[in-house]
């Protein structure tokens, strides 16, 4: 097994396999086993073609795969806090023009799933942003506009929920017309944006 900063690169009786750290859901030591939870990839639909699966990897001491335990999970660890800051850089519009970067939010989600390395946003991301108090109005209606472009079954529910425990009248608004409409309204959400100070006036 190698241990990369992107995944693990497992082989057995001649043949490889790339594991991507984003498909690992868990990963324990029992003696001088690893065994990892992996999200099986994702099918023509986008939705994932069985739950998950468990792969065992044995070592030889028990000291050794303590050490891969721990190495896989730092890796993990950075790569996390690595995909939140792109998360949320990609979320908020500060310096980009409304159009442009609801229009890369959309082509972003729908990306195709099984590019790994240009995968779109865990829509498990998307929801805790949208849901966090602490995040600001830009990166909220930017989470919003991506759950919608998802095509995530619940996205219109959980947009209308957050809508509903907003202050300002225009970030509920743009926020009830991006749950109900197709496509994102360009005004209100530019309306939302200028009144809580992310846009300046022109």
């Amino acid at each position: 097994m190698t241990i990369g900063t992107d995944g693990l690169r497992v082989e057995r009786y001649f043949r490889q396999r790339f594991i991507p750290y984003a498909r690992i859901k868990s990963i324990q030591v029992f003696g001088n086993e690893l065994r990892l939870r992996v999200s099986r990839r994702r099918g023509s639909s986008g939705k994932p073609a069985d739950r998950s699966h468990l792969v065992s990897i044995t070592g030889d001491r028990v000291d050794m795969v303590m050490a891969a335990f721990r190495r896989i999970q730092a890796s993990r660890a950075l790569l996390v806090a690595e995909e939140a800051a792109t998360t949320m850089d990609a979320l908020d519009p500060r310096g980009k023009g409304v159009p442009g970067w609801i229009a890369s939010l959309v082509v972003l989600m729908t990306k195709s799933a099984g590019a790994y390395r240009h995968r779109a946003i865990p829509v498990e991301s998307l929801l805790d942003i949208l849901a966090r108090p602490d995040v600001g109005v830009g990166p909220r209606i930017g989470a919003a506009i991506a759950l919608k472009a998802s095509g995530h079954e619940g996205a219109a529910e959980h947009i209308r929920a957050v809508s509903g425990r907003v202050a300002s009248e225009k970030v509920r608004i743009a926020l009830e017309r991006i749950a109900a409409e197709e496509e994102a309204d360009l005004a209100a959400v530019e309306e939302a944006l200028l009144e809580s100070g992310v846009l300046e006036k022109r």
